[in-house]
């Protein structure tokens, strides 16, 4: 009787409650670190197939080893003698069929390349003396050799330096290029068709830069093509109308807003369509969207946007969705940290979806926000997601809630489907408070 009583006490009082909105992403959880984080990149680095961080993290290179439970080892730290590590990118350099690590370090004119044991810890490293202090670093394959090359970019001297790997982790003499107009971020694919990666630079003055491959790892002469705004703080490319081609996306700090810039097929590129990433525009304080990633945030099969900003006035990602056809919906705001500096997207938790890795400089932590859209683990009755998995009277109210109350939601309702008749409504609650109270049958298993 006393059970029923409470039952029935838990439904009206949680009729009065309500959530309107089903999110994407879960709250962050956040791992501090002991410096501030400035760039981060993810990797299986250990090799044990889930997917890993390394931040560069000031003065050190931190590890935060993925156990494979949606959550993170705290940072294993490096001290390789780097100043300032700025950025950092990651690839297999010496072919060795594990994933090394490449930081700049903006205080000197060197490249740090970080060998992996094969196990994610790293001890030999390899200086590489470029003449110009850079400020991001990049990788990926320009000469068709089947080695990672690097490419660095110093906005300060307007020059860009490529180096051709060797595949055994050290690399060719570095090449600089004048590009001019101070670039700040780096992104690379095929955008003419040509079968090699093209680079693409954006701008503190405010234009996108095309540099074409010539095949061997040289590059034409800068192709520029002009925005609205002056300051263009990241760059970043995927095929958002789905024709094939590789788009371009820029994040303008000083208007608030991205800009999709649409691959006409040959490597040249449409005037671009701005999106502001205010979810209220506020025309007395700007949030300086300042990094940004793009995967199928909902599974729609199609790229969507993830955009952080370095601003005290946010401590928010915004969320743009893709309509399939490079048309973008309005931003929606995930809880972060203040002054992020780097995102990267990829599947933590081994759901099948993209999940979110934040580097926040004011708040010296890194937030990672998991992936909704595919969330059910195991046996189904996790209905509060939260990470301990144990059924708990929580996951009865939170079910009690969503059955009853008009609007309710929750983060995963195939967890609330605890008999599995496709449907949740008061017989899941009864089913569960039957498991929980008079030992019913448990819930049934995730699809």
């Amino acid at each position: 009787m006393k059970k029923c009583f409470f039952l029935v006490v838990s439904i009206l009082f949680l009729m009065h409650n309500g959530v309107t909105a089903k999110p994407l992403f879960s709250d962050p959880v956040d791992y501090h670190m002991n410096n501030r984080p400035e760039s981060i990149v993810s990797m299986d680095f250990n090799n044990d197939g889930v997917i890993d961080l390394a931040v560069a993290n000031h003065n050190k290179i931190s590890l935060l080893f993925n156990n494979g439970d949606r959550t993170f080892s705290v940072p294993v730290d490096y001290d390789f003698g780097i100043s300032d590590a700025m950025s950092i990118c990651s690839a297999d350099f010496d072919r060795d069929g594990d994933y090394d690590l490449a930081v700049t370090d903006s205080s000197s004119d060197n490249v740090y390349i970080l060998m992996n044991n094969g196990d994610g810890t790293f001890i030999s490293t390899i200086s590489i003396t470029i003449g110009i202090a850079s400020s991001v670093v990049f990788t990926t394959d320009l000469n068709n050799d089947n080695n990672d090359d690097i490419i660095t970019i110093n906005y300060n001297t307007h020059i860009m330096t490529v180096l051709l790997g060797n595949g055994d982790g050290t690399f060719s003499g570095a090449v600089n290029y004048n590009v001019d107009g101070a670039p700040m971020s780096i992104c690379s694919a095929d955008f003419d068709k040509d079968g090699d990666n093209d680079i693409g630079l954006c701008t503190l003055n405010g234009f996108v830069s095309i540099l074409l491959n010539n095949g061997d790892g040289s590059f034409a002469i800068p192709i520029k093509y002009p925005l609205h705004a002056y300051i263009l703080r990241a760059i970043l490319t995927a095929d958002f109308d789905g024709d094939g081609d590789y788009d371009i996306v820029t994040a303008l700090q000083n208007t608030d807003e991205v800009a999709i810039s649409i691959n006409n097929g040959d490597g040249t590129f449409a005037d671009p369509i701005y999106y502001s990433t205010q979810v209220v525009p506020e025309p007395y304080w700007y949030l300086h969207p300042w990094a940004i990633s793009s995967a199928d945030f909902d599974g729609d099969g199609d790229n969507d946007l993830a955009v952080g900003y370095n601003s005290g006035s946010s401590d928010k990602v915004s969320i743009l969705l893709n309509n399939g056809n490079a048309v973008f919906n309005g931003p929606v705001d995930y809880q972060a940290g203040e002054g992020i500096l780097s995102l990267v997207s990829a599947d933590f938790d081994r759901d099948g979806d993209y999940d979110l890795a934040v580097a926040n400089s004011y708040y010296h932590d890194i937030s990672v926000l998991l992936n909704l859209s595919f969330c059910c683990f195991g046996s189904r009755g996790n209905i509060n997601y939260d990470l301990s998995e144990k059924l708990d009277v929580g996951d009865l109210v939170t079910l009690i809630n969503y059955a009853f109350v008009n609007n309710y939601q929750i983060p995963c309702e195939e967890e609330a489907d605890v008999n599995g008749d496709g449907s949740v409504n008061v017989g899941d609650v009864i089913y569960l408070a039957n498991y929980m109270f008079s030992g019913g049958p448990a819930p049934v298993a995730c699809p």
